[in-house]
């Protein structure tokens, strides 16, 4: 099968067209046979073609290889001139939108930074605050006795463990009485304080167990009333035209906390914030003092 035969004309075409004119089926076969091996030859060259491209092209690059291997074989023998060795390729600056991103994140890690040292600074200063105020201006000599006057509050003989602060505030001062009796004699002591008709109540919004106020009983080395649920009751009553048994002695309004805290012992806790006109509370050994 020669070139001829891809143009039809070759012997192998002739044949196939002298048996078809006879009419014989090994005509058309041994023509379609032609067919499909021209075909095959085209798509040998074809990759030929692409084969003998590959390596041309192969070429060039070996040729600077080699360029660079000689270059850098002259080197080791030679003083090295900038001008045969390869140079680093350079790299692309950044593009200024970045460095905009980078520089707008330190800043904001410097504004984080400083808002957090900020808010700690803050928060040590208001405890260093809170801690200075629970600690301050409880003056000397507020005893019981005196409290008691002050409050209006008569201290019952059968009393015990008495105790009493005066905190002197910034605008306003508070009294802190409180003493412990037998549950029944407590029930019949608030009794005659409360007027008629009003009653304790339950504690039933306790605050939480850290709650410690700057003029709190804390100060006398007791829990926060506020803070106690199991076997508490509350009231308060001011001296407006009270007229009970104890309630007539009253010259403020005071905050009350029952607390029976154990079986038959309970513990009164009396609470008044009061303009500061009180007297000063007299200071054992000082003159003056009683």
């Amino acid at each position: 099968m020669g070139t001829a035969e891809g143009r039809g004309a070759g012997t192998t075409a002739q044949a196939a067209a002298e048996l078809g004119s006879h009419h014989l089926a090994s005509g058309s076969e041994l023509c379609t046979t032609l067919e499909i091996w021209t075909s095959q030859v085209k798509t040998v060259l074809q990759m030929c073609a692409h084969i003998s491209n590959h390596l041309d092209y192969s070429v060039n690059p070996h040729a600077q290889d080699e360029k660079l291997i000689a270059a850098d074989m002259q080197s080791l023998t030679n003083a090295p001139s900038s001008d045969h060795l390869p140079k680093a390729p350079r790299k692309a600056p950044w593009p200024l939108h970045r460095y905009v991103l980078v520089w707008l994140g330190v800043l904001g890690l410097i504004v984080v930074a400083v808002a957090g040292a900020t808010l700690l600074a803050s928060v040590w200063a208001q405890s260093e605050v809170d801690k200075q105020e629970q600690e301050c201006c409880w003056p000397e000599g507020a005893t019981p006795a005196w409290m008691g006057k002050e409050l209006g509050i008569r201290v019952p003989e059968a009393a015990s463990d008495r105790r009493a602060g005066y905190k002197v505030g910034q605008r306003l001062d508070t009294g802190l009485l409180t003493f412990t009796l037998p549950t029944r004699d407590a029930t019949a002591y608030i009794a005659r304080l409360v007027e008629g008709g009003r009653k304790t109540f339950p504690n039933d919004q306790p605050q939480k167990k850290d709650y410690s106020p700057a003029d709190g009983f804390a100060h006398l080395g007791l829990p926060e009333p506020e803070t106690l649920v199991e076997g508490v009751q509350t009231t308060s009553e001011c001296p407006d035209g009270l007229k009970t048994p104890e309630g007539k002695y009253l010259q403020r309004c005071v905050t009350i906390f029952v607390h029976e805290f154990t079986p038959g012992s309970t513990r009164l806790y009396f609470k008044s914030t009061m303009e500061p006109t009180a007297t000063p509370p007299p200071v054992p050994g000082k003159t003056g003092a009683k």
